[in-house]
């Protein structure tokens, strides 16, 4: 199967998929143990990202966005690229573990916070880059608007439990829209990933450091 094929098949199952996660697969009490319908959560969440990447390093962008960068300053775009997936899974597994009553609603709060704070460095970072490639760039803000739409969703969201409006058609909506979105950053944090993981290169030993906007 060709590249071009290859990514339609991943485009149309990476949208089948966030179609599923919209609609709340694994509905609560489906699967039986509250374990288990929260691992197929997160197994969808995953499936979703690792779709994705697929497509992106199958397709023809990724094989004509070759530009490189000196990756200087602390911390490194390479090691954001790879915290930045690794703290999403992580509060999309406790945002699970808390839909399914594994865990109380602190956890889950409490790791947003930090998760934010990483995936918007990571997404500023890139976007202060002088020589990365405007691409490369555009991902990063799509990465930093998915973050803030997220946080307001999951706002909402707490604050609709808290005032007990949950059977609310807006929270329903809300719900929907906070779980999708959630897939999407983690799709986002994997492409960009993917892409500084190729274009950022180490800087140099005994080369004066520079900070995350400087020009190579």
């Amino acid at each position: 199967m060709s590249g071009s094929w290859l990514t339609v098949v991943a485009l149309v199952l990476s949208l089948a998929t966030l179609a599923a996660i919209g609609a709340g697969l694994p509905h609560p009490g489906s699967l039986g143990p509250n374990a288990l319908e929260s691992l197929g959560a997160v197994a969808l969440q995953m499936q979703f990202g690792g779709l994705a990447l697929l497509a992106l390093i199958t397709g023809r962008w990724w094989k004509s966005s070759n530009s490189t960068f000196a990756d200087g300053g602390w911390p490194s775009l390479r090691s954001l690229a790879v915290t930045a997936p690794v703290f999403t899974l992580a509060q999309i597994a406790l945002g699970a573990a808390y839909r399914y009553k594994l865990v109380g609603v602190i956890p889950h709060v409490a790791w947003a916070f930090v998760t934010a704070i990483v995936l918007l460095m990571f997404g500023s970072f890139v976007l202060v880059q002088a020589d990365a490639a405007k691409s490369l760039k555009r991902i990063a803000a799509a990465l930093l608007t998915l973050v803030c739409a997220q946080v307001m969703l999951g706002v909402a969201a707490l604050l609709a439990r808290v005032a007990d409006l949950e059977k609310a058609a807006w929270m329903e909506i809300s719900t929907t829209a906070h779980l999708m979105t959630g897939a999407l950053v983690l799709g986002c944090s994997l492409v960009l990933a993917a892409f500084v993981v190729r274009s950022a290169q180490p800087a140099q030993e005994g080369s004066p450091l520079a900070t995350p906007g400087s020009p190579s």
